[in-house]
């Protein structure tokens, strides 16, 4: 899109509806339904800040959700990892209610193997090797694209983007069960002083389970766009965002204060072509709930700067990406590219590769004093580390079309070390049990991990089916380092290999706007019979859903129900145990109902999770999620 683009159609048109379905959950759909134009628009020219970002096409075929304005506002997902939980295969991670910290792991990923990405710019952790995913609002986004590939997870976030000459503000408020509170509100005008301006803040807070398990979350962001000629833009972006754990000491620190400042400057010199440059600086801090709590965080501003590109002829694309940084424990450089061809009828193939490196390990890490956490001498000296990955696909004959896709990927990440704390070896030697005192950031290398993913696609009237065989191989098992599992031990790796379907289908002969989806993963172990030898890789996990939609009124009005269920067997985690057995948690459920009524740009929603009252579902050991929780409100754009 050049920044300059002047857009004509309002915020709801091309909305489609995917028999009831977030994207998110079985891919593309091929009934889509779209609403006409039911607001006015005038002649004002309307730009929007670049950003470069790529990205593969989507399907469920090649590992791609996604996640446009109109399928996040209709999703009944209240959080950002609850959307992320629609998706087959991921298997959330989460310490509790809100408030604390939440992963994500599919096939057995761990630190450094989740990567974020907002407006082609990687986000980074300042307390950890990893992102808490709820950290992250889904207020002011505009499209969520996640690509789920064997080795690592890369989640594609895009700001809202303006689509009306005219301002509008999104309010989003619900209340429930345990005294949960959720508010949003965004703010967008197009035409500020010839730039255009967004201005979001959203709250989330509850008392917990039994009403002694209290969190919140809560942000603001301001983002401000000018456009200096027709084919540049600068954008000014602040974000603010606070995690006020449980008060419980499982987490610390308790409150973790985070703010970022980013300066945005998109270029498109001839058509087709797309540059951005970007400079950014971030700083969190931490309320201590415990000794020494606050070391945790290295209390020094991580700086970044970098460039995006990206170029389209016809069916090719070809992007890159380079940046440096400045920050403790990550790597000072990253470079980036790939390319991707698309013919219609025969298929297409996508290429990526990186690498980053460390071109001063003398800071590396540093302990709370100050003073290096570590002799390089003592352990090892991180090499130059990075991945690649190939995606091919073939055009639908008869209904069936073939898939594939390889990759392999090593990272490098900041790991907070403390007594006992295990680091694997990175060229094989034995496992060697190294303490540090006080705790501060080390550098870990994460050892490389690769895989396939092969299956076919069948698309036949009111029936798609996928079904996809996968192999992966590691040579350890890194934590996720969040501080849900930042004591936790590297395992030893291996190999696994198992098989994954989702599929939907139409009942409209039974029902008109009655359908139904699901999905199902399975896993073995190479040469034995038992599957829980990996941790947060579950033998088997599974989904499904049952959707009524209806529209009418020439798209004014649209009306879901749903009950679904989301399970999976008991799983290993990587915590250490002191006794020495597994630190296992058991089968997990959740049977769900929502319902929720569009009448023009309002939407009336409610959710009611945990139906069956099951009291044991947890993704750590002894930190249980509510038993049960309904949640109601309303979803409002309104034009100004």
């Amino acid at each position: 899109m050049r920044p300059a683009l002047a857009v004509r159609a309002p915020l709801l048109a091309g909305l489609t509806v995917l028999l009831g379905l977030p994207p998110g959950l079985v891919g593309q759909s091929s009934q889509a339904a779209s609403i006409p134009d039911t607001l006015p628009t005038g002649d004002r020219e309307i730009r929007n800040a670049s950003s470069a970002q790529q990205g593969l096409r989507s399907g469920d075929d090649v590992g791609v959700w996604v996640w446009d304005r109109a399928a996040i506002l209709a999703s009944p997902a209240l959080t950002f990892p609850d959307l992320l939980g629609e998706i087959p295969g991921l298997v959330l991670v989460r310490g509790g209610d809100l408030g604390a910290p939440v992963g994500i792991s599919a096939f057995a990923q761990g630190a450094g193997q989740v990567r974020i990405f907002l407006d082609g710019i990687e986000e980074r952790s300042v307390e950890s090797s990893a992102m808490d995913l709820a950290g992250i609002s889904m207020i002011g986004l505009e499209e969520v694209r996640v690509e789920r590939g064997v080795s690592e997870v890369r989640i594609y976030l895009r700001t809202h983007q303006a689509g009306d000459p005219r301002p509008s503000t999104h309010l989003d408020v619900s209340t429930g069960d345990l005294r949960t509170n959720l508010f949003r509100v965004g703010f967008v005008h197009p035409s500020v002083a010839g730039g255009s301006l967004l201005v979001a803040l959203d709250r989330a807070d509850t008392d917990g389970p039994g009403q002694g398990d209290r969190g919140a979350l809560y942000g603001t962001r301001f983002q401000y766009a000018l456009f200096p000629r027709q084919d540049l833009s600068v954008a000014v972006d602040v974000r603010s965002r606070t995690a006020r754990r449980p008060a419980n000491g499982n987490y610390l620190p308790g409150e973790v204060n985070r703010s970022d400042l980013r300066v945005r400057v998109g270029w498109e010199p001839i058509p087709n072509f797309q540059a951005q440059l970007h400079v950014s600086r971030l700083r969190a801090s931490g309320v201590a709930t415990g000794a020494a709590a606050d070391t945790l965080l290295i209390g020094e501003a991580m700086r970044s700067a970098g460039a995006n590109v990206l170029w389209r002829q016809g069916p090719l694309r070809i992007w890159g990406a380079g940046a440096v940084q400045e920050s403790l424990g990550w790597p000072e450089s990253q470079l980036e590219g790939g390319a991707e061809i698309r013919l219609p009828r025969i298929g297409g193939l996508a290429i990526r590769f990186d690498q980053e490196a460390w071109a001063d390990e003398s800071k590396l890490g540093r302990a709370a004093d100050g003073e290096p956490i570590l002799d390089l001498d003592d352990i090892r000296k991180l090499r130059a580390t990075g991945g690649w990955a190939i995606t091919g696909w073939t055009g639908s004959f008869l209904g069936m079309s073939l898939f594939g896709e390889a990759d392999r990927a090593s990272r490098g990440v900041p790991f907070v070390v403390g007594p006992d704390i295990e680091i694997p070896p990175s060229d094989g030697e034995d496992t060697a049990e190294v303490s540090f005192q006080p705790r501060g950031f080390a550098p870990l290398q994460v050892p490389g991990r690769d895989g396939v993913r092969v299956g076919a696609q069948l698309n036949l009237s009111g029936l798609d089916l996928t079904g996809a065989w996968f192999r992966v191989q590691a040579e350890r098992l890194p934590p996720l380092g969040l501080p849900l599992d930042r004591s936790g031990l590297s395992r030893d790796g291996g190999e696994r290999a198992g098989f994954e379907v989702m599929g939907r289908m139409s009942l409209s002969p039974l029902l008109q706007g009655l359908s139904l989806a699901g999905s199902g993963s399975f896993w073995n172990v190479a040469g034995t019979e038992s599957a829980i030898t990996w941790a947060y890789l579950p033998e088997r996990a599974w989904a499904g859903r049952l959707t009524w939609y209806r529209a009418g009124y020439e798209g004014r009005f649209e009306s879901w129900v749903d009950v679904g269920v989301r399970g999976r067997d008991a799983m290993l985690t990587s915590l250490p145990n002191p006794s020495g057995a597994p630190p296992e948690v058991g089968f997990s459920q959740n049977w769900y109902t929502r319902f929720q009524v569009r009448v023009a740009t309002v939407r009336v929603f409610l959710h009611w999770d945990n139906l069956a009252f099951r009291d044991e579902n947890a993704d750590i050991p002894e930190r249980f999620l509510p038993k049960n929780r309904a949640m109601y409100g309303i979803r409002w754009t309104m034009w100004n």
